[in-house]
């Protein structure tokens, strides 16, 4: 069970806490961090940059959801569905295609309807 401050609600509105935390859970494991590395393609420098670029967050979810086993015992230990995950890559990825155009909404920005579209086409 999570701290109070770490509930599920709170994980899944926040996907670079999210990602933070499943670094956290692949790193338990020596294995766990070398097959991110190569899955990804990142250095572990990648990862101790301060702060950690939100593409190289996108990875680690990735990395998690092609693993199921991994994607389960992390559900089960921070008890989330395995779909808010693939919600907060997707966010994380969104963020991280603004921040390429020059461009960094909060992630908790709702994106509504035509305005991504709009957004993306400048």
């Amino acid at each position: 069970m999570l701290p109070s401050e770490y509930s599920a609600d709170t994980l899944a509105d926040q996907p670079e806490t999210l990602a933070i935390r499943v670094l956290g859970f692949l790193m338990s494991s020596r294995s766990g961090l070398s097959r991110l590395l190569s899955h990804a393609g990142l250095a572990e420098a990648d990862l101790r940059r301060r702060p950690v670029a939100t593409q190289h967050l996108a990875a680690v979810l990735d990395f998690l959801i092609t693993d199921e086993a991994l994607l389960m015992g992390f559900t089960r230990a921070v008890e989330l569905s395995p779909e808010s995950l693939y919600e907060a890559r997707r966010r994380l990825r969104l963020a991280a295609a603004f921040a390429t155009r020059g461009v960094a909404p909060a992630l908790s920005w709702r994106v509504a309807g035509g305005a991504l579209a709009g957004a993306l086409r400048r």
